[in-house]
């Protein structure tokens, strides 16, 4: 590996440190946290590119499919944060998600794994982090994950 790289294994590695004996999601993550902060700040960048990825991965109608069939429409910050909890979750959980979207855990979400990065960035160099992941998690931007209609 590339010391300068944050490699996919290191990134599961920080998501898997998060402590679910916790009840606040700002307190479950400061393990995370922690390590982040060990880090170089190109290295905390690559962390909220990776997750990005991740989060546009499942950015698709079949796994909005379980939300729409509950609520009977779809919110796009819900389908976020829907998505953030099934990262957080780890890799099994993503990689079983990502092949049976049936699967997608609706009843949970973990909206705070989007500031993880940027709240490290803020505490390691005092600044705000401007940057901007390789990918759009947004909903709906994943074009190919959604019908044209």
């Amino acid at each position: 590996e590339n010391g300068d790289t944050l490699a996919e294994s290191e990134f599961w590695a920080i998501i898997d440190s998060f402590d679910w004996t916790k009840e606040e999601e700002e307190d479950i993550m400061k393990p995370a946290l922690d390590l982040l902060s060990a880090l170089p700040v190109a290295k905390i960048q690559q962390f909220q590119d990776i997750l990005s990825h991740k989060l546009w991965q499942l950015d698709a109608e079949v796994y909005a499919a379980p939300l729409i069939a509950q609520d009977g429409f779809l919110s796009v910050d819900d389908f976020l944060y829907v998505r953030c909890a099934v990262v957080a979750d780890g890799k099994s959980t993503f990689e079983e998600v990502l092949q049976n979207p049936e699967k997608m855990p609706i009843e949970y979400s973990f909206e705070s794994l989007l500031y993880l990065a940027a709240d490290n960035y803020k505490k390691k160099t005092g600044e705000t982090m401007t940057y901007l992941p390789k990918y759009n998690f947004e909903t709906h931007q994943n074009r190919a994950g959604w019908k044209k209609t």
